[in-house]
């Protein structure tokens, strides 16, 4: 299964890669995948810069009271048990070369939906 989609990197500092679809295109979208504590630093540096934007966080959950969330619009985490646990699956089990979280095989095993059903299905919705 292939979602022919590339990625090349476009800035690079010792906290953040920035990559950019190829092709390009300029649909709003910030996808941030990484561990709860740089997810949080990431919305405090850049959170007023992406707020309007459509977001896909894949990250075990934010232990947050929600302030980092104030005036985010369309942000969508990934799924997780009521302790905040991600879990992750081999991918070689998917036909994949990468480990995979729930959100990611029900984003992938949505194909045939809109994108945005898509996200919706696969990640909750927290602003």
């Amino acid at each position: 299964m292939a979602l022919n989609t590339y990625f090349v990197v476009v800035d690079r500092n010792n906290s953040l890669i920035e990559l950019r679809s190829f092709p390009y295109y300029d649909d709003n979208i910030v996808m941030l995948y990484g561990h709860n504590y740089w997810v949080k630093r990431f919305f405090v540096v850049y959170g007023n810069k992406i707020k309007n934007c459509l977001k896909i966080v894949t990250s075990c959950d934010l232990i947050d009271n929600g302030s980092l969330f104030v005036g985010q619009k369309n942000l969508y985490y990934s799924k997780s048990d009521d302790y905040g646990r991600v879990y992750c699956y081999e991918g070689n089990a998917f036909g994949l070369s990468f480990d995979v979280t729930t959100s990611e095989l029900d984003f992938l095993n949505s194909s045939k939906l809109p994108l945005m059903r898509r996200i919706q299905f696969a990640y909750r919705k927290v602003a």
